[in-house]
Parts: structure tokens; C-alpha cells; sequence
């Protein structure tokens, strides 16, 4: 549901000047603690986390050779190390590309009743990190982001009306079970992001980008010279959208983007805390000044009695983006600790299940209401004209066709009738003349 906010004049004394609690040390070291298993992996977490913004290159500079040394003592069968060191290689990799995650990010985001949210050129870095810039742009990439994260949680554009002077922007509530779903379908988006960039930077170095469907019908139509102009040049390789509507409708995509079991359990873990989050900012009082709109026929009169998280779309989008570059530093972590140890992948997966359920790539249930609206609006109003209508019409002028048609026989038997006792009569006059 979607709502849109009221601008209104602030009242009281300094009800908007509650500054942010930032996370301390020890709230630091307690999240670090819960999120790894192992003594050497909460070191070299304090090393990286506890580190000043200046000088957090060099500490993750510091903790991937750490980490290296951690795993080569370490085997596929040590759970515990495997997944410490993808859990640190993530937030080393946000550290080297400067997409930084934020220890306190969670922690901070109650204090701010909002979500932790990055911007678009987090997501680009975090997406691109050794990619050459010549190779795979950024704004070609932009567009693959704004298209996934647009169809997630909407075109504000779409809503903003520039004549009224008192809208203040745009609000979206949802279920917390649904907007932590979203994130953690983002994260899983973002892991296969980051495999479709490498892939298609690599397909652009070698030279073996598959060729448009554009391409395709000029080289049939020049092989079977159907319509073909001789002076029309063949057409150039695909942009990365139509790479990218490709990669996804691949029938085993799912092959191409797997998470390993380790990547599974860190993206487990990162749910659990959005959903704890969730419930927490789905209890606090939303605000009364809010003008309800819906794109469809439904009534949403009810739906702020229930347990929703709203926020501005604005913040949906920033923990979207999060959720992307979060996927995204999985993969390049991922790869760094199976360079060092094997990792493996269970097909058993409820990541797996969601891949190839094509939970990732269906349109959404109130996009596909809008759809189904669209179709069935048209077809609802030529059913209501042949009922109210053509249908009521063709009735009466068949009821008028029938009572003519009975008339016309009627009047026909009779003047048959007729015609037969005149014929009759004359017969028998005749007979009488004969026998005089």
C-alpha cells in the first residue's frame, strides 16, 4: 500500500531535533560476537570494525591476509572457519571498494526507526569492483539496478503530482515479513548481479557476446533475401539489457549463480537481524496525516490496523540498494575464500527453491493485480454493453422477428383457408349446375 505525506507546520518544542544515536564499542564487539563462531574470527573483526573511517583500507588490507592465514589452516569441513572468513571477506571487500556495510547498521537503523539504506554508486562499486570501466559502464549498469529496483518498490515519478504544493513525498508500508523477504530476495538479486557483470565483461573481452535477436533476422533475412535492404548494416552486439533479459531467462540461470552452503548461511543470518528489525519498526505509531492512494479498485481502509513498517520510498530504495551491494560483496567473497578452500553447494537449498520457483523474476502480486485489472477492464466493459446493450437489442428485434413471422403465417393459413372454401364452394356450385 502506498501513501502519500502531507507537508503541516511543526509544533511543539524541538519534536524533530533527536539526534542519532550512534553504536558504541561494546554494542559493536556484542554484534560482532554473535555473528561469528570462532576466536580468531572475532579478532580479526575488531582489527577491521573497530577502525576509523581514514585508516579502514589498511586495517582490510591487514584483515584479508589474516584471513588468509585463518583458512589455511582450515578445511571444507570446518563450518565454522569457512563461514567466518566469507563473513569477513564481505566487509573487507565494502571496505576496498567503498561500499561499507556498517558494523552498527542494524542497531543504528532502530534508534532512527528507518532501515539501513547505501545509494546507487555503492551498488555500482560494490557491482563493478575490477571491472574495466571501458568494458561494462556505469551507466548501462545503472539502468539494470534502477529497472530491478523500480519494479520492487515502485515509480514514485509516476505519483508525484507537480500541482500539489503540500506533497512531501511518497510512503509505502508493508508487512515486516514481506519488506524482510524483499531484502533478503535483493541480496540473493545482487549475487547474481555481480556473476552477470564478470560474465559479460569477460564475454566482451573475448568477443563472444551472443548475438542480438536484431542481428539474427538481418542475417536470415539477407540469407533468404526476404525483404532484405542491401544498404541496411548489420546490427551491432546487444546492449547489457537485452544481455541481462537474456542471462535471466536462461533455463538454468540457477547454475550460473549459485550460493555456496557457507554464502547461505551468512545470508540466513543477515535475515534473521532484518526481520528482527522488522518487528521492531513495524510496533512504532505511524503518522496520521497521511493521504491513502491505490492504483487499483481495492479498499485499503483497514490496513493501518495492522502490523506494517511504513516509510518513505525513498528508504525502501536505499535498503534495496543495500540488499544489492550486500549480494554483490557475497559473490566477491565467496570467490576469495574458494580460492583458498572448496566450497560446497547443496541443491537442497531454499536459495535454490526460490531460483528455480523463478521467485526472483515474476512480477510482483500487486503488479500482477494491475495486469490482470488491465485485461479483464475491457473485456468487463464489452460483456456490460452485449448485456445492457447489443444483447437487449438483438432480443427485442428477435422477439419483433418472431411475432411477424407468427403474424405473417397466421394471416397466410387464413387467406390458404380461405382461398380452399372458395375453391370448394365453386366446386360444388358446379357439380349442382351439371346435375340440372
Amino acid at each position: 500500500m502506498i501513501a502519500r505525506r502531507v507537508t503541516t507546520e511543526a509544533t511543539g518544542d524541538g519534536a524533530n531535533q533527536t539526534e542519532d544515536l550512534p553504536g558504541s564499542k561494546a554494542a559493536v564487539l556484542a554484534w560482532l560476537e554473535e555473528r561469528t563462531a570462532t576466536e580468531e574470527g572475532q579478532e580479526i573483526g575488531t582489527l577491521l570494525f573497530l577502525a576509523d573511517e581514514t585508516s579502514r583500507p589498511a586495517a582490510a588490507m591487514e584483515a584479508m591476509q589474516l584471513v588468509k592465514a585463518m583458512l589455511s589452516s582450515a578445511d571444507s569441513q570446518e563450518i565454522q572457519k569457512v563461514t567466518d572468513a566469507l563473513f569477513l571477506n564481505l566487509y573487507i571487500c565494502g571496505a576496498q571498494v567503498g561500499a561499507w556495510l556498517g558494523a552498527d547498521a542494524w542497531p543504528a537503523s532502530l534508534s532512527k526507526a528507518s532501515v539501513p539504506g547505501l545509494l546507487p554508486k555503492d551498488v555500482l562499486r560494490a557491482a563493478l569492483a575490477g571491472i574495466d570501466s571501458q568494458v561494462v559502464k556505469e551507466d548501462e549498469t545503472q539502468k539494470i539496478l534502477d529497472a530491478y529496483v523500480t519494479a520492487t518498490w515502485g515509480d514514485e515519478a509516476s505519483l508525484i503530482d507537480a500541482v500539489d504544493e503540500n506533497f512531501d513525498g511518497i510512503m509505502v508500508s508493508t508487512p515486516p515479513q514481506q519488506a524482510s523477504i524483499q531484502y533478503c530476495l535483493g541480496i540473493l538479486w545482487g549475487y547474481a548481479f555481480r556473476g552477470m557483470v564478470k560474465r559479460l565483461a569477460l564475454d566482451r573481452q573475448l568477443d563472444t557476446v551472443p548475438e542480438s535477436l536484431a542481428a539474427q533476422r538481418w542475417q536470415l533475412e539477407r540469407a533468404l533475401a526476404i525483404d532484405f535492404n542491401t544498404s541496411s548494416s548489420k546490427p551491432g552486439p546487444p546492449t547489457f539489457m537485452q544481455y541481462a533479459n537474456e542471462f535471466f531467462s536462461h533455463e538454468q540461470w540457477a547454475e550460473l549463480c549459485r550460493p555456496s552452503n557457507a554464502a547461505v548461511i551468512l545470508m540466513e543470518a543477515e535475515l534473521q537481524e532484518a526481520m528482527h528489525a522488522m518487528a521492531i519498526l513495524s510496533s512504532v505509531s505511524q503518522d496520521d496525516d497521511m493521504e491513502v492512494i491505490s492504483s487499483s479498485e481495492e479498499e485499503f481502509e483497514n490496513d493501518f490496523e495492522l502490523d506494517l513498517v511504513l516509510l518513505d520510498q525513498a528508504e525502501w530504495k536505499a535498503f534495496q540498494y543495500r540488499a544489492v551491494a550486500y549480494g554483490s560483496l557475497v559473490a566477491d567473497a565467496e570467490a576469495l575464500v574458494e580460492a583458498e578452500v572448496p566450497l560446497e553447494r547443496s541443491d537442497q537449498s531454499w536459495v535454490t527453491k526460490l531460483v528455480q520457483t523463478r521467485v526472483l523474476t515474476d512480477i510482483r502480486p500487486d503488479q500482477s493485480r494491475m495486469v490482470a485489472a488491465g485485461i479483464q477492464a475491457p473485456i468487463r466493459r464489452v460483456v456490460q454493453v452485449l448485456r445492457e446493450k447489443v444483447l437487449q437489442t438483438k432480443l427485442t428485434e428477435a422477439r419483433s422477428s418472431l411475432t411477424k413471422m407468427m403474424a405473417d403465417r397466421a394471416a397466410a393459413a387464413g387467406t390458404a383457408c380461405a382461398a380452399a372454401a372458395q375453391d370448394a364452394t365453386e366446386e360444388r356450385d358446379g357439380e349442382q349446375a351439371d346435375n340440372a
